[in-house]
């Protein structure tokens, strides 16, 4: 499916607010089953998702069901000849790199968010982006905007080149 040449390269899935963890992993595997199907029938191979923080205990049960569920994912979507492609932005770029190469599925991949790394784990992107390069096969072009009040400090989301984001890296 095209319009004007503009092709639709991913479609993204909402596990919820507390991401894989706070659903079944059955449920997990059927709704990207079901996303991913909608994707193929529309040319996109790549589905994106929030899975929630990767913890950095790899001993944690909850680690283990993260792990078991993306692999599971991952392969489900090397099979259909796309990527599951975990967006950045829920922990530092060194910790969903290790828990990539832990889960070792040829389908598992990286949305690139650099507004996310700033807001979200105060990451420099330039930095995250050579850790995760070998990952990505997606950036959100977007960034965000320090905001301070009396009370706290905030960052909202504005146009590309209006914020945080070094687009020039």
């Amino acid at each position: 499916v095209s319009f004007n040449g503009i092709k639709i390269p991913s479609l993204a899935i909402s596990f919820g607010e507390n991401g894989i963890m706070g659903i079944e992993a059955e449920s997990a595997i059927d709704h990207f089953k079901y996303i991913t199907d909608r994707g193929l029938e529309l040319g996109a191979k790549i589905i994106t998702a929030h899975i929630g923080k990767v913890p950095d205990d790899k001993k944690s049960a909850y680690y283990d069901k993260m792990l078991r569920v993306c692999n599971e994912i991952g392969d489900l979507a090397f099979r259909f000849g796309g990527f599951f492609a975990i967006e950045t932005g829920s922990e530092k770029a060194i910790v969903l790199k290790r828990f990539l190469e832990t889960a070792n599925s040829k389908g598992l991949a990286v949305n690139f968010d650099p507004a996310n790394l700033i807001s979200d784990v105060n990451e420099n992107p330039g930095e995250g982006l050579l850790l995760l390069k070998d990952y990505i096969v997606q950036t959100h072009i977007k960034d965000c905007k320090e905001v301070k009040s009396d009370r706290s400090t905030k960052y909202i989301e504005v146009a590309a080149g209006n914020g945080e984001v070094d687009f020039d890296i």
